[in-house]
């Protein structure tokens, strides 16, 4: 995977180089790591999600890059891009994914 993203282009992996927040059991601690991963953002071009499975934490990052005009692309598990616009008859997505997606308004 991440040979591919290095072929698209140069991209920002927080999560490997902050603690996971999931992980985390501090409060203080996670919001930290947000916050990091929020200034990381800001000086991202586009957003790429991967995957059908958003977190709490991904769905609050993901609301800052909409309000920040941030292009936000999906793609599934095999690097493919996701047609947001099909995403009720994709039998991948969940109903919370298809939910999270359609509150960005994209």
């Amino acid at each position: 995977m991440l040979a591919f993203l290095l072929r698209q282009g140069t991209y920002l992996l927080p999560r490997i180089f902050i603690f996971h927040s999931s992980l985390m059991r501090v409060q203080q601690q996670r919001e930290c790591s947000i916050e990091m991963g929020i200034q990381l953002m800001n000086m991202c071009d586009e957003v790429s999600v991967y995957g059908f499975n958003i977190t709490e934490g991904m769905h609050f990052e993901l609301n800052h890059a909409k309000k920040k005009g941030i292009p936000i692309r999906f793609y599934d598990d095999e690097m493919n891009l996701v047609n947001t616009s099909m995403l009720p008859l994709d039998d991948r997505a969940t109903t919370d994914y298809i939910v999270v997606v359609e509150s960005l308004h994209l």
